[in-house]
């Protein structure tokens, strides 16, 4: 669950959300533990993002912050499960058609 999760991040925001100890992690590049941030601060966790991102804060929704939370939770034992993901209200929320996903694609590719 929690390497969908980081997936799922990446697909959804073009960036990782998490740089782990090797990266080049210094105090000075605002990242440094967030997993840990997400944990216990996760308002910080998405400022952060959106500033390192050049985002605006509401980039992300409510019910895709939930389910990211839930996915990628620092304690294992309180990750989502496969049915919660499932359970999810951005799981569960509006897809695109084929027509909207071709025009998409064509005005990033």
């Amino acid at each position: 669950i929690y390497s969908a999760g980081v997936v799922l991040f990446a697909f959804h925001s073009t960036s990782y959300p998490f740089i782990e100890h090797g990266d080049n992690v210094t105090p000075e590049n605002l990242i440094y533990k967030l997993y840990l941030v997400l944990d216990k601060y996760p308002e910080e966790f998405w400022r952060r993002h959106a500033t390192l991102q050049k985002k605006r804060e509401d980039a992300w929704s409510d019910e895709f912050k939930e389910l990211f939370k839930g996915m990628c939770a620092y304690d294992p034992s309180q990750r989502w499960t496969i049915e919660q993901v499932k359970e999810s209200d951005w799981y569960k929320g509006p897809v695109y058609t084929q027509e909207e996903v071709t025009k998409i694609m064509g005005e990033h590719f």
